[in-house]
């Protein structure tokens, strides 16, 4: 993983918070920023499942990787960390 990934990784995930993503299976979904977590937001109501900078930070180290089933049993929230690291808004 080069240097100051996650940094940069984490700004895009700022400036994006509260737009509408899609799971691989097409669910919309949004999330905000709270400190160092990433709260998914399903049909307007938070997800319980908090997701932390260092959960993201562990994803980026696995990348490439082809679906959430692949990340299931290591990454906490797979579903969204997969659409989120395969999305043009945040990895371009």
């Amino acid at each position: 993983m080069a240097e100051g990934a996650i940094d940069n990784l984490w700004i895009k995930l700022q400036a994006h918070a509260g737009e509408t993503f899609h799971t691989i299976t097409g669910l919309p979904f949004a999330y905000r920023i709270e400190n160092e977590c990433l709260v998914p937001i399903r049909n307007g109501v938070p997800i319980r499942q908090s997701l932390t900078r260092q959960n993201f930070e562990r994803a980026l180290g696995l990348l490439p990787f082809n679906s959430p089933g692949e990340i299931n049993n290591i990454i906490r929230g797979p579903a969204y960390v997969y659409a989120l690291l395969h999305d043009p808004r945040i990895m371009a």
